[in-house]
């Protein structure tokens, strides 16, 4: 859970070996350019980075995107650099292990962003 301490070493090797994508998966991704991963994390770490958004969207930042009309964030940018939460977000197992195995090749995270919309 991202709200937990860092996992071992040991911990994240097991996950990178789980976490890989199935030849279904990397089928999918080929044909349709994504992939819609359910359940990769849980709907309490989902709801935590959720409720981060507000306070991040409240700063001060250049990193924050307004609309062009009013000084409604639409945007917020470097949320990896600016949250504890979204660090770990950014290296945890789940996300890394698949994308390593798509790319396979060291990467690492140039940006993070959420595009805001209001609801329906």
């Amino acid at each position: 859970m991202l709200t937990l301490a860092p996992p071992s070493l040991g911990h994240i090797l097991r996950w990178v070996v789980q976490m890989r994508l199935d030849p279904i998966q990397l089928r999918t991704l080929a044909e349709d350019g994504f992939l819609v991963i359910p359940d990769r994390f849980t709907e309490l770490e989902v709801v935590a980075l959720e409720r981060r958004l507000p306070t991040l969207c409240a700063e001060t930042s250049d990193a924050n995107i307004s609309e062009k009309d009013s000084d409604t964030v639409r945007m917020a940018m470097a949320l990896h650099k600016r949250d504890d939460l979204f660090a770990r977000l950014v290296v945890d197992p789940r996300l890394v292990a698949p994308a390593q195995q798509i790319y396979g090749e060291l990467f690492y995270i140039q940006q993070t962003k959420v595009n805001l919309k209001l609801p329906l």
